[in-house]
């Protein structure tokens, strides 16, 4: 039986929400190019998931610093930003942004260095060809220099394109000219890990043109010679967008779970893909990402929200109360074996009509030890900010901690994309809030915020 709770919420403005990302606050902020791993997932450790250091108590006044906003592009030079990564790019004991510039006309990447004091520096932009639009981006230590290189997915204007991008670092935070590497049709999502056991990371995309993910297992060369063997591709059924990758059954090798739009309508599944230990990826177990909903989000997230030593699954959608339509999180908590169980469903209804999330990810938030969920729900209105549903510190919830923009801000621009993080930005001696998480949200202007320059700037908004 579907528990459903009613939970308060609050919009992100948005009409597309990009990639989540998500660091730990136990993670130290001083990450050195000797001791980043090369993939996103740790070997013995394959979600990496660290529980905050902080006391077992809910923290009040959480998240009420003010925001700090930083221009990540203009128009025609990283415009339309759709996703964005995180990590130290240039050695120096912080961490800096990666952005992805998805707009047609100028798509491509942008780097944001960290000032050290919790700013960030002039955006640096490195360009694509035209119509190569980009899926999402991410940072792996591919050629094992001990420096973060940029990858990203290029799915097209009509997800036509079959190939991914990978900048490699100068080693200090500039890139070389990109390379690519071919894929399956349309590729949106990524993940990065050692799918094979091999200790080097693999690269796996979930391409919407094609309704499959292709792996794209690591050539085990280092250096200039570093690359990747021809992509294997495995049907996952529907057109496959987001992609999330943990151990769900407990073998000890990473598992991914595939966020994707059925045909042209409504519905929306998420398929689990188990590994069988070298990259080979059994037949896909879907699951309705919003049972009796009347529209699923391609969303998804992994985490063990219960401490019982596995991984629940995390999806949403929208629901209809009475005349109206709500946002949900459904969570189907793992039966130990990598099969979930009935969805459990968390209903947005305050403020009336709360659109299905997008984005979700998880973070330890409040300190109590359990995993907090966080969700992105854009609505195309003047209001933006994000959500966190906050563990009640025994595999349940809170009701959400909101944050919105305050209104001066929201009169000077109209957002169009929002996503969020969860980070730690400091490396010096940490203040009253320092054992816990810090929010990072992008959101990209639709008008101008300044009409004699014409800048279409997206904004970098950093919750202190």
């Amino acid at each position: 039986m579907k528990t459903i709770r009613q939970l308060t919420f609050t919009v992100i403005t948005a009409l597309f929400v990009v990639t989540a990302a998500l660091l730990w606050a136990s993670a130290s902020p001083k990450v050195t190019g000797q001791t980043t791993p090369p993939f996103a997932f740790a070997p013995g450790a394959p979600t990496d998931l660290k529980r905050s250091a902080g006391p077992l108590a809910f923290l009040e006044g959480l998240f009420e610093g003010p925001w700090g906003g930083f221009d990540t592009g203009t128009f025609g030079r990283g415009f339309g930003p759709k996703s964005f990564a995180v990590g130290n790019l240039d050695g120096d004991g912080d961490l800096d942004i990666l952005v992805g510039d998805s707009f047609f006309g100028s798509p491509g990447i942008s780097v944001l260095k960290n000032n050290g004091d919790q700013t960030f520096a002039a955006p640096v932009y490195y360009s694509l060809p035209l119509n190569q639009t980009v899926g999402e981006v991410a940072l792996s230590d591919f050629d094992l220099d001990g420096d973060l290189d940029a990858f990203v997915t290029i799915r097209g204007d009509f997800d036509q394109l079959l190939k991914i991008m990978v900048w490699r670092n100068n080693g200090d935070g500039t890139f070389a000219a990109p390379i690519e590497f071919p894929t399956g049709q349309g590729p949106a999502g990524i993940v990065i890990a050692d799918f094979t056991g091999a200790g080097k990371p693999d690269v796996i995309t979930a391409n919407y043109g094609g309704s499959s993910i292709s792996i794209l297992r690591h050539n085990g060369l280092i250096g200039a010679a570093a690359g990747f063997l021809p992509p294997v591709s495995f049907n996952a059924t529907n057109h496959a967008e987001k992609i999330a990758a943990a151990d769900v059954n407990g073998d000890g090798i990473l598992d991914v779970v595939v966020g994707e739009t059925v045909d042209i309508g409504p519905a929306a599944t998420l398929a689990v893909m188990i590994n069988t230990g070298t990259g080979d990826f059994a037949a896909p177990v879907i699951y309705d990402a919003a049972p009796d909903g009347r529209f699923g989000s391609t969303g998804v997230a992994l985490a063990d929200l219960d401490n019982d030593g596995d991984v629940d699954l995390i999806g949403g959608g929208l629901y209809s109360t009475g005349s109206l339509d709500n946002g949900a999180v459904t969570i189907r908590r793992n039966n130990g074996n990598g099969t979930f169980g009935a969805a459990e469903i968390i209903l947005f209804t305050n403020p009336n009509f709360v659109p299905m999330p997008k984005e979700i990810t998880t973070g330890f938030i409040n300190g109590d030890g359990f995993a907090d969920i966080i969700a992105a729900v854009p609505s195309g209105r003047a209001i933006e900010g994000f959500v966190a549903v906050t563990s009640n510190g025994s595999g349940g919830f809170n009701s959400p901690i909101t944050k919105r923009r305050n209104r001066r801000s929201t009169s000077q621009l109209l957002t169009s994309t929002m996503t969020v993080t969860v980070i730690s930005l400091r490396s010096q001696t940490p203040r009253r809030r320092s054992p816990f998480m810090k929010i990072l949200a992008m959101v990209y202007s639709q008008c101008c915020r300044d009409m004699k320059s014409h800048r279409f700037p997206m904004l970098l908004k950093v919750l202190i």
